[in-house]
C-alpha cells in the first residue's frame, strides 16, 4: 500500500510516515470516533445466514459456489456455504448471498482491527 505525504506525523526531527488507513484509524481514535467511521478499517455485516457484506477489503481472493475468500488488511474472511454468490464486487465493499453454513476470519499473527 502507498504511503501518503498528508498523512504523516512529526516526531523529534524526523517525519514518521503512515500508510493511509493506520492514519484513518489514528484520526478516528483522536476524535473518539469507532475506528471504522474514518474508514478503512474493514466492517463485516452479516444478515441472516443469507447475506453478507464486507467493507474495506482488500481484494477477492477465491469465488466458487461453495467457497469465497476475501483479503482484509491482516486477515482472511473465508466463507463456505451452497449457491453463493458475489452480488456486489466494488473496491469500497463486496456483497455476498446464498445459503452460508461457515463464516470464519484467519488473522494474521500480531494484527488485530481498529
Amino acid at each position: 500500500m502507498p504511503l501518503s505525504f498528508h498523512k504523516h506525523m512529526k516526531k523529534k526531527g524526523a517525519f514518521v510516515f503512515m500508510k493511509k488507513r493506520e492514519g484513518a484509524a489514528f484520526i478516528s481514535k483522536l476524535a473518539g470516533l469507532p475506528a471504522d467511521a474514518a474508514g478503512g478499517v474493514p466492517r463485516i455485516t452479516i444478515i441472516g445466514s443469507t447475506q453478507i457484506a464486507i467493507q474495506y477489503p482488500e481484494r477477492l481472493e477465491q469465488f466458487t459456489e461453495q467457497d469465497v475468500r476475501i483479503k482484509l488488511p491482516g486477515s482472511i474472511l473465508h466463507i463456505k456455504g451452497k449457491l453463493l454468490e458475489v452480488k456486489e464486487l466494488m473496491p469500497e465493499e463486496i456483497l455476498v448471498e446464498g445459503t452460508m453454513t461457515n463464516i470464519q476470519l484467519e488473522m494474521k499473527q500480531g494484527h488485530r482491527f481498529g
